[in-house]
């Protein structure tokens, strides 16, 4: 179970979303999730969702509110306890993920220098603006505004994180971006001052301070505090501390972003390398294995994806669909899936593309049949990011002019006659052009 608040406010059950209906609904979850394991008084919902002047049926309206959130949650690790004159929801605290993004920005600011990537890790909870669609409840403003800054702060925790570790250059343009949504913060100005010097930018460092300085006399009427006026002496002296670290950051063993089979795959040895094949060559980007349920399509996907993974620049991504259910939500769902961060204002398309311009890896689309009519989205991110290709799983063809197809039929199972066809190599030719081509493999 989840329930997610960074973004529009969902209830996830089993992987999938459940339809909580009514605003006031919605906001008295929201409002028990904000204060998890803790009673919440119906006096304080009632002022949450109505404000000082509730109306008379407020109390009995909590009441129902509460009483439907139970019979959706019956069966769950948590569950809504009446405390005297209010009410508890009790779950366990990672299922919330406001209160996981509250701890691990907590223990950023502890570990320090962005607490060794927890900074990042925090922000990758993050799917838009807190609260989106309860933002004009009474209780949401103050909770909104508490979660912003939070979400800020983490910001600026990673860019410690990478200043530190000598990936200046990486964050210049997160950075430019972030002094002029919060010209206040001395912290980015420094952060921003520093970035650009590592740059061998001295002069666009020193501007940086001037615009600084501008902006917080015009908005405060003060002058730039301690750290950016011994910044900017350091600056003009060329003091070695302020200079590019030397190390950098040391490699990671990431562990599989793909989930592990439960058992040992049997006869899809011709099958995976001919698609391994096939998405080896450069003309080829998109390759959906399709076939009936049931048929092997996901274990088929996932073999070939660990037989790339070694070589994949910046890795494989396993992106599971069965439980999207809207082709709409098809962006919001890889953005999750990359763990991706959005940009204030920022569309989740948009944040994948960011996140993926850049790279080399693959892309697992699994189960695609459940957004199809989504499948431009997936021409769009190709011609977008021309590092990237594709591997999807459908029941139909995404029919997309790169699209090459990969038929998956049943294994033959000794003493059940023929299979419906051989698990052989695919023919060498193999066509791009629409409809979509396919790939049959030949006895």
């Amino acid at each position: 179970m989840e329930i997610r608040l960074l973004g529009m406010v969902e209830l996830r059950l089993d992987g999938g979303d459940v339809a909580l209906g009514a605003a006031k609904l919605r906001a008295v979850l929201a409002m028990l999730a904000l204060r998890a394991n803790e009673p919440v008084s119906t006096d304080r919902l009632m002022e949450g969702l109505w404000g000082e002047e509730p109306p008379a049926s407020a109390a009995k309206m909590v009441q129902l509110y509460v009483s439907q959130l139970r019979k959706l949650l019956d069966g769950r690790d948590a569950e809504i306890l009446t405390r005297g004159r209010g009410y508890e929801l009790r779950l366990p605290a990672d299922c919330v993920d406001a209160l996981r993004f509250e701890r691990l920005v907590a223990a950023a600011a502890r570990e320090g220098e962005g607490g060794n990537g927890v900074a990042r890790e925090a922000l990758s909870l993050w799917r838009g603006p807190p609260l989106h669609d309860l933002a004009d409840e009474p209780f949401a403003a103050a909770e909104i505004r508490r979660l912003e800054e939070l979400w800020i702060h983490a910001r600026e925790l990673a860019i410690d994180d990478a200043l530190n570790v000598g990936e200046h250059a990486a964050v210049v343009g997160e950075l430019e971006e972030l002094v002029v949504q919060h010209p206040l913060r001395e912290r980015l100005h420094a952060q921003l001052m520093l970035a650009l010097y590592r740059c061998d930018r001295q002069a666009d460092a020193l501007r940086a301070y001037q615009n600084a300085r501008a902006r917080l006399v015009e908005h405060l009427g003060l002058e730039p505090g301690e750290r950016l006026r011994e910044l900017e002496r350091a600056i003009l002296a060329h003091d070695p501390a302020v200079a590019a670290p030397t190390r950098a950051r040391p490699p990671r063993t990431l562990a599989s972003r793909l989930p592990a089979p439960p058992t040992r795959t049997i006869g899809r040895d011709p099958d995976r390398d001919a698609v391994v094949e096939l998405l080896g060559r450069d003309d080829v980007r998109l390759v959906t294995l399709t076939g009936p349920g049931g048929v092997g399509k996901t274990r088929l996907a996932l073999e070939v994806a660990r037989e790339l993974e070694p070589d994949a620049a910046a890795g494989v991504w396993f992106v599971p669909l069965a439980a999207t259910g809207k082709a709409e939500h098809l962006p919001s769902t890889i953005a999750q899936a990359l763990e991706v961060s959005q940009l204030r204002g920022e569309t989740p398309e948009a944040a994948v593309r960011r996140l993926l311009g850049s790279r080399s890896g693959l892309l697992v689309l699994d189960n695609f049949e459940h957004v199809l009519s989504a499948a431009p989205l997936v021409g769009d991110l190709l011609a977008a990011c021309p590092g990237i290709r594709v591997l999807a799983t459908s029941r139909e063809a995404l029919r997309l002019q790169a699209e090459h197809r990969y038929e998956v039929s049943p294994l033959h199972v000794p003493g059940e006659g023929p299979p419906l066809r051989s698990s052989g190599p695919p023919p060498a030719r193999c066509s791009s052009s629409a409809p979509a081509a396919t790939t049959r493999p030949s006895r």
